[in-house]
């Protein structure tokens, strides 16, 4: 696992977005394009702005989602409208974004038709960008929830359900062994809580433990 460290959040975000963009590319040069899976919350959005405005051929990227919210698209908490906001703008407009909120009336309906929509995920990853909370979790596998535990030890690969610890409580998440896949890994992480918590984490069994010992491409990018 490769740290490094930035003096600044905003040196971050230039090296992340140079480093996103590089990968997109390579990707689409290989296969005709790129199958991307990226993180919500707070931490990447200055990141999805900014790679919003890098010239590439969005036209054959397709995004999806590490894990989200079941909670309408319209909610303040959805992560898909999140990157819709951010990413989905300027040069890559016209980029694909697959969600995971499908049907959210009703949360195993949305399962099976987000599974069908994520089978292109399971088949191919090029590029997978994570984030990790002061829990621990990555993704939406969380410590103590029986589901995410269980994806953490089996190697199952696909979409499920979790159940987090605090609102909103339902949780869609991609297995950590379809994460997994992923040829390239990158792992975004700030503040110094959560460097102390990836450091306990070698030595722990908690969910971004498994990703540290288990993904051998994994690249990490920290600032404080």
């Amino acid at each position: 696992m490769k740290i490094q460290e930035f003096e600044t959040k905003t040196q971050l975000e230039i090296a992340l977005v140079t480093k996103l963009a590089e990968l997109i590319q390579k990707a689409i040069l290989k296969y005709g394009e790129a199958r991307i899976l990226i993180s919500g919350g707070s931490s990447p959005k200055a990141i999805y702005a900014q790679l919003s405005e890098e010239k590439l051929n969005w036209e054959r990227v397709k995004f999806g989602l590490v894990d989200e919210r079941f909670v309408e698209l319209h909610d303040k908490d959805n992560n898909e409208r999140m990157i819709r906001s951010t990413l989905c703008q300027n040069n890559a407009k016209k980029v694909e974004l697959v969600g995971m909120v499908v049907d959210p009336s009703n949360l195993q309906n949305n399962l099976e038709l987000t599974r069908n929509n994520y089978k292109l995920f399971e088949e191919r990853i090029d590029l997978c960008l994570l984030g990790m909370g002061e829990d621990g979790h990555t993704a939406s596998l969380f410590p103590g929830d029986e589901q995410s535990e269980r994806l953490l030890n089996t190697n199952e690969i696909g979409v499920f359900n979790t159940i987090s610890p605090i609102y909103p409580f339902n949780r869609i998440t991609c297995s950590k062994e379809m994460l997994a896949k992923s040829e390239n890994t990158l792992l975004l992480i700030a503040g110094q809580k959560k460097k102390e918590v990836l450091e306990q984490a070698k030595d722990s069994a908690l969910p971004i433990s498994y990703v540290m010992k288990e993904f051998n491409n994994l690249a990490v990018y920290y600032s404080n």
